[in-house]
């Protein structure tokens, strides 16, 4: 979690997400399944409070994923094994149950034109034609040895 964030600004977060997510996110069942995990795995307190700040910014849509095992290593120290194993029980547990919300949440939105719009074809209605100068330059290459 390398950017802090202001409670402002998780809640307005929050208030932008869809129901199923808000929902899980407030759920108690979800910090008993992060608290069972972490116990699971004998990790200390700090690093089962690492890992719910890290699922709670996933659900709110502010780190993607993807993430998830890079930033336990990083900052909360976890070990490469344990990332990988409590990545793969907390996308199992938690994130598997709202998986297409989150996919929705966390692809890059881009702006596709609209369908039938003939753009291209008002472009390119009437033919073009472009000046063409080719200069072909004379090199002496002082390596290369006469066939003559």
């Amino acid at each position: 979690m390398s950017k802090t964030y202001t409670p402002e600004e998780l809640n307005n977060q929050f208030k932008l997400l869809p129901e199923e997510i808000q929902e899980v996110f407030n759920s108690l069942d979800t910090a008993k399944t992060i608290k069972s995990i972490g116990l699971r795995h004998n990790l200390h307190l700090d690093k089962i409070g690492g890992l719910a700040d890290e699922v709670g910014l996933i659900l709110l849509g502010l780190i993607h994923p993807n993430r998830l095992p890079i930033n336990l290593r990083e900052e909360y120290g976890f070990t490469p094994d344990e990332a990988r194993v409590v990545t793969s029980e907390v996308n199992a547990e938690i994130f598997a149950k709202i998986r297409e919300s989150l996919l929705a949440l966390t692809e890059p939105k881009t702006n596709v034109p609209a369908p039938n719009q003939p753009i291209f074809r008002e472009r390119l209605s009437h033919p073009i034609s472009l000046a063409r100068t080719e200069t072909v330059r004379q090199v002496n290459d002082p390596y290369r040895e006469s066939i003559e």
